[in-house]
């Protein structure tokens, strides 16, 4: 945040200018560190708190979060969210934070609910061995520089991997599991969701615009891919609470991020 505090607007605003759209596969290092670059330069030189939170909260563009009938502010969202887990603000922030911040979050409310729905889609019983008790009390009492830094990434387990598989594979770079969300909504998806996104009711999101923004490609295809999990959910909860007989009282909140 420093680094590019010290970086002229008028560089930042040519860094973060629109170009390969967020949803696509980053299959080398340049691409990937192209997406880092304008995801920082796009976001406001603020407090750590405030960059940080935007940081990882990019993926919503404002066409997107335009949608939401009740004019929902995902910055504000995104406070309450820090807020409610005790993130400080008006400092500087230590992994620690961060990382305590993710294991009650990001962790347990997007990688594991995709690990758990894709093992049980399958009938399959996962384990997840660095979350293991005994580990996680290693990690916690780990120096954070012995945990991740800037250019040696996760310091600990690239030793190991350096130890028990050589030193070719541990410098290997990361890869992750993107899906290709960009290709598939530019072909065979783009009429599907078109034609899917009108037809649902929702008290959510604005369906006839979402499908406006998803033919004039106004926004990425994160965005897109969020938007009709978010309706496919709300048809199922509304199945759900048909069969039951159940009657929900209004909403005080709507989610929002």
């Amino acid at each position: 945040r420093r680094l590019f505090a010290r970086v002229p607007t008028a560089l930042r605003t040519f860094i973060s200018a629109p170009g390969a759209r967020r949803g696509a596969e980053r299959t080398h290092s340049l691409s990937l560190a192209a997406s880092y670059a304008k995801r920082m330069a796009a976001t406001s030189v603020v407090d750590d708190r405030e960059f940080y939170l935007s940081l990882i909260g990019s993926s919503t563009s404002p066409n997107a979060a335009g949608l939401f009938l009740d004019g929902a502010s995902l910055e504000a969202a995104r406070a309450r969210l820090a807020d409610r887990h005790g993130v400080p603000a008006g400092r500087a922030l230590s992994l620690d934070e961060l990382q305590e911040f993710e294991l009650q979050t990001y962790l347990a409310g997007n990688l594991l609910v995709k690990e758990d729905r894709a093992t049980m889609a399958w009938g399959l019983e996962a384990r997840v061995p660095w979350l293991d008790e005994e580990v996680a009390r290693l990690a916690a009492r780990t120096p954070e520089s012995q945990r991740a830094t800037l250019f040696a990434g996760k310091v600990l387990l690239r030793r190991m991997a350096r130890r028990r598989l050589g030193r070719r594979v541990a410098a290997t770079r990361k890869r992750g599991f993107a899906v290709p969300l960009g290709l598939f909504f530019a072909r065979g998806w783009n009429t599907e969701a078109c034609e899917w996104l009108p037809a649902r009711s929702s008290e959510l999101i604005d369906t006839s615009q979402a499908a406006k923004i998803v033919k004039d490609a106004e926004s990425n295809p994160l965005d897109l891919w969020a938007l009709c999990a978010l309706l496919a959910w709300e048809r199922r909860l509304a199945e759900a609470r048909s069969s039951t007989g159940f009657a929900p009282r209004a909403p005080r909140w709507i989610p929002s991020g």
